[in-house]
Formats: C-alpha cells, sequence, structure tokens
C-alpha cells in the first residue's frame, strides 16, 4: 500500500465485527475428511456390488458344483468383514469431523 494512503486507511480487524461463536475453524481439513467418508462409502458400495453378484452365482449354475460354492462363501465371508471394517473406518471418521467442529 502507499504510504501516503497508509495514513487514511485503517486495516480490518477481526474487533470490528461481533463474533457469532462459529465453531469451524478449519473448514478445509472438514471437507477434506467429508471426502474421505465418500470414498469410504464408494468402497462399502463395491463390495456390497461383488457380494451380490457372488450370490447370484451360487444360486446359478456355478451352485451345482460344491468346491465352486465354498469358495464363493468364502468370498462373501470376506466381503462381508470388508464392509464391516469400512463401516467401522467410516464411523471413527465422522466422530473426529463431529469432535473438530465442537
Amino acid at each position: 500500500m502507499d504510504a501516503l494512503l497508509q495514513k487514511y486507511v485503517k486495516p480490518f480487524t477481526e474487533s470490528e465485527v461481533p463474533d457469532m461463536g462459529c465453531s469451524i475453524k478449519n473448514s478445509r481439513a472438514i471437507i477434506d475428511k467429508h471426502q474421505v467418508c465418500i470414498e469410504i462409502l464408494e468402497g462399502i458400495q463395491y463390495f456390497e456390488q461383488s457380494k451380490k453378484h457372488k450370490i447370484e452365482s451360487i444360486e446359478g449354475f456355478a451352485g451345482t458344483f460344491p468346491e465352486l460354492r465354498r469358495k464363493y462363501v468364502h468370498e462373501i465371508d470376506i466381503y462381508n468383514r470388508c464392509i464391516k471394517r469400512l463401516e467401522q473406518r467410516h464411523d471413527k471418521v465422522i466422530l473426529s469431523i463431529l469432535a473438530q467442529t465442537r
């Protein structure tokens, strides 16, 4: 700023406006955490879709072969575990968001 203008221009200070008690201090970090939640939910959606396809396979021709059926049942169990773990991770991130906004 020009030295001549500095005499006339008063810089803004936070004390000029009333404090509304905004609890969100770092909105970028919260946005990033919400993005992580979206990615986790997309992962859950992927495993649910994969599980659905395996169930359809078991109910079809592949279900008549015991070894193949056992393999698919095992994979469905793995998908369920993955979904459960992703749900726990999602809950953890949501709780950290809530803690950050208080």
